[in-house]
């Protein structure tokens, strides 16, 4: 929150996040069976306020550009794999799902 707090797009900042698991909201494919019991996953498969906190100053933060993430170990070769989530969700941000580099699953 520092970062973003210190970093505002009036002045110019381009803000990228990197994190295991994408955010709620990002409208990422999700696969919510396969990693419940995996502490790596709590920025998606959460509930109450946890899970709206990166949303939110993604919302909020319109220097926040993009965010990638590779939780799910999908391929880039699917409709939802990069998102531009409509509304208000998104702020100014992109979501990238980059989880599997191997020929075939890369654009």
């Amino acid at each position: 929150e520092e970062v973003v707090e210190s970093h505002p797009a009036s002045e110019g900042w381009r803000i990228i996040v990197f994190t295991h698991a994408p955010p709620m909201g990002a409208g990422l494919r999700v696969l919510q069976k396969n990693h419940v019991v995996n502490g790596c996953c709590w920025l998606n498969h959460s509930s109450g306020d946890i899970t709206k906190k990166y949303i939110d100053l993604v919302r909020k933060h319109r220097s926040i550009k993009a965010w990638f993430s590779g939780h799910f170990h999908l391929g880039q070769d699917y409709e939802d794999s990069i998102t531009f989530p409509a509304g208000n969700n998104r702020g100014a941000c992109t979501f990238v799902q980059t989880a599997v580099m191997r020929s075939g699953t890369t654009r």
